[in-house]
């Protein structure tokens, strides 16, 4: 130990880092025992808060990209074009073509 040019030695560095690892791994170990002591209470007490932290701890997942079909069948991915898919879509439904004429649905009338 000592100071090399008003600094910590190697040593002391080591020595302090390791102490700082050990009290952070202590701290996490004892804040997860209490957490799971809390689980296991609100399982048997309530078991919809038991539930709502279980989906909490999951995280939000993603329901997939959105995209459509545009009328001719290919696949639209841009934000902007699905947004004027889906009006142009819709604008087709309003515009009379609900009607079904020689076996034809509105989905295929108006694209999928």
């Amino acid at each position: 130990m000592g100071v090399l040019n008003g600094s910590v030695s190697e040593d002391e560095y080591r020595k302090k880092k390791c102490e700082a690892v050990r009290v952070v791994k202590e701290s996490k170990d004892r804040v997860d025992e209490e957490w799971t002591e809390q689980l296991q209470g609100a399982y048997e007490e309530n078991r919809k808060l038991f539930w709502k932290q279980m989906r909490s701890m999951r995280g939000d997942r993603k329901k997939g990209v959105p995209c459509v079909r545009s009328a001719n069948g290919e696949l639209v991915w841009d934000e902007c074009k699905v947004r004027d898919r889906w009006c142009e879509y819709f604008e087709c439904l309003l515009a009379g073509n609900a009607g079904s004429t020689n076996g034809e649905t509105v989905v295929e009338k108006c694209g999928q």
